[in-house]
């Protein structure tokens, strides 16, 4: 994906898998809704474009994690986010995803999971990494 992407870059997992860039792709399909919301709802109602722009976001986000947990050598990732709410059209394809690019064997159990947290849940981690760190010790 050569999406363009507001930080100058290409492809970006942000350009292509975020609430706001879905519905963007969408409304460029010819789906007349204008949140991430709404196409959340009209995805679980089978809409065919919103159904198209979350197994689009699914994908390329299922893709972004495994190569990001192979990378970190994590075995677990929460997602949190209103767009993360949006349910199975956009958690199917996106296990699947993870299923088919995780393959290392460290990657086998690798769980990925929705945030009990839906709002503020960057500022809830950044409090408790910042607590978990006595001042002066890096990051």
């Amino acid at each position: 994906w050569e999406v363009p992407c507001g930080c100058g870059g290409r492809g970006c997992v942000e350009a292509v898998a975020g609430g706001m860039s879905s519905v963007r792709w969408a409304r460029e399909q010819g789906w007349s809704g204008g949140t991430g919301a709404r196409l959340a709802a009209d995805a679980q109602a089978g809409d065919e474009i919103a159904v198209a722009a979350l197994h689009r976001a699914g994908t390329a986000l299922g893709a972004a994690i495994a190569s990001a947990a192979a990378l970190l050598d994590v075995d677990r990732v929460v997602i949190g986010g209103g767009f993360a709410q949006s349910g199975a059209p956009l958690w199917d394809p996106l296990r699947t995803a993870v299923r088919e690019h995780a393959g290392l064997k460290f990657l086998r159990g690798l769980r990925v999971e929705l945030s009990a947290i839906t709002h503020g849940a960057t500022l809830v981690g950044a409090g408790v990494l910042a607590a978990e760190h006595t001042a002066g010790e890096p990051v």
